[in-house]
């Protein structure tokens, strides 16, 4: 780890003892075979210990699989091509490179009222998550659990090529609804369990801060695909640190010592968007939305009444453009005329041709600069909305006055420029004397 090599483990059968409870589970991947027997005690042991009647299938690769332990399950004559494909992107060979430095035009964006985007982002048809990282990324390695907990489905991590460069790829997945469970009149999704909405759990928030890590351990880019109507609530939850893996993964992101760029794909609702969407750049798709509560919670909290969502979208400002007007994001993406869902190989294409370029532009700064431009741009990000009168002060035409460290401004008295030029330039010299500037 402290030289940047890569360190996988590949659990045969059996793998148990000191060897699992050292450097067999401390690896940056972890391999299985199928039906591998796994567990820290041996086989006897266990059921000699066990008050409970513990099956063989609970100390299976598979269990450990669905707990959270082991990333991928692979067959053993598959294994070479496996290992061969992970150290291929975990030490590239070649990066992206800018082609010039001028950006592309600004494609025309139509515009649309913000209640009908809110219908687009939620869209059952519009593509997902995996739709894009199949289309955009080749090859892509999924890799799976948090190692505590859990594996959640709702939250992608894995190893892919973007273009000549390897990346990290973290991406919030909602399951597409079957017919059954769409509603015929308005077209949207009917109510379905937290599961298929793609809310995240805190496995899924820790699952992001490992992959995270692991990005920063080698120095490969993140970039991570927003789509959720946010956290899943609830008092199991709670109980299993809801609010410590949201700010877990807030912080790994804001102090990642790697490029990354975040693209809100479609609904990015609540601090779960926020927690994958601290980067040093952040895209939305046209018809996306972004915003920290949905509107018809918004609608009931602030009208007691969830009828007037519409008005309460228009309100929230959570379309591309008035993300992007606001400062919350740094490009929109373009989509089809008739939104991402009429052509999903269009909207691949157009959104994989944004990210090889910023990308590209991110290469060319240094790491240490980028984590100062990161902290300092989310510090001030909306200060023109807090405080108008000074947004005001900072468009207005009128020079502000140069500081007293500038050498240029008396402290208790009038500026030097409007004292006469052998006072100014006396007043200088004895500065510098001083020790100032």
């Amino acid at each position: 780890h402290d030289e940047g090599l890569p360190m996988i483990s590949v659990r045969g059968n059996p793998a148990t003892g000191q060897v699992l409870a050292s450097f067999g589970s401390l690896a940056d991947i972890i391999l299985a075979e199928p039906g591998a027997h796994i567990g820290f005690a041996p086989h006897r042991a266990l059921h000699g210990a066990s008050h409970e009647n513990a099956h063989d299938e609970q100390y299976a690769a598979e269990s450990f699989f669905g707990h959270g332990q082991v990333d991928r399950i692979v067959e053993r004559d598959k294994l070479k091509h496996e290992l061969a494909s992970l150290l291929e992107i975990l030490a590239p060979e070649f990066r992206q490179e800018a082609a010039g430095k001028a950006r592309g035009h600004r494609p025309k964006l139509k515009p649309r009222e913000p209640w009908e985007m809110v219908q687009l982002a939620r869209r059952p048809d519009r593509p997902r998550a995996m739709d894009y990282i199949q289309r955009m990324f080749s090859p892509f390695i999924e890799l799976h659990g948090d190692r505590l907990y859990g594996d959640d489905p709702a939250v992608v991590t894995g190893l892919a090529r973007l273009g000549a460069e390897s990346v990290v790829v973290i991406a919030q997945q909602k399951s597409r609804p079957a017919q059954a469970e769409i509603e015929p009149s308005t077209g949207a999704p009917a109510s379905l369990p937290a599961e298929s909405r793609g809310e995240i759990t805190p496995e899924g928030f820790r699952k992001a801060s490992r992959a995270v890590q692991l990005a920063a351990r080698f120095k490969l880019p993140i970039i991570s695909l927003i789509d959720t109507p946010g956290p899943r609530l609830g008092l199991e939850m709670e109980q299993r640190g809801l609010a410590n893996a949201i700010a877990g993964s807030i912080t790994a992101m804001l102090r990642a010592r790697t490029p990354s760029i975040s693209v809100l794909i479609g609904e990015g609702g609540s601090e779960a968007a926020l927690a994958f969407g601290v980067a040093d750049r952040v895209l939305m798709l046209q018809n996306a939305i972004y915003t920290p509560i949905s509107p018809e919670d918004g609608a009931a909290s602030e009208h007691r009444d969830p009828g007037r969502a519409s008005d309460m979208a228009r309100a929230l400002k959570l379309t591309s453009m008035d993300c992007l007007r606001m400062g919350a994001i740094d490009a929109v993406v373009p989509e089809p005329p008739e939104g991402a869902h009429g052509s999903p190989e269009e909207a691949a294409r157009l959104l994989r041709r944004t990210l090889m370029r910023e990308l590209a532009e991110l290469r060319e700064t240094r790491v240490s600069s980028l984590v100062k431009r990161r902290r300092k741009k989310y510090r001030k990000i909306g200060q023109h909305v807090r405080n108008p009168q000074e947004a005001e002060a900072k468009e207005s035409p009128v020079p502000r006055r140069r500081t007293w460290r500038s050498g240029l401004f008396r402290r208790g008295g009038k500026p030097l420029d409007e004292r006469p030029k052998d006072e100014r330039v006396k007043k200088v010299k004895t500065a510098g004397k001083a020790g100032k500037p």
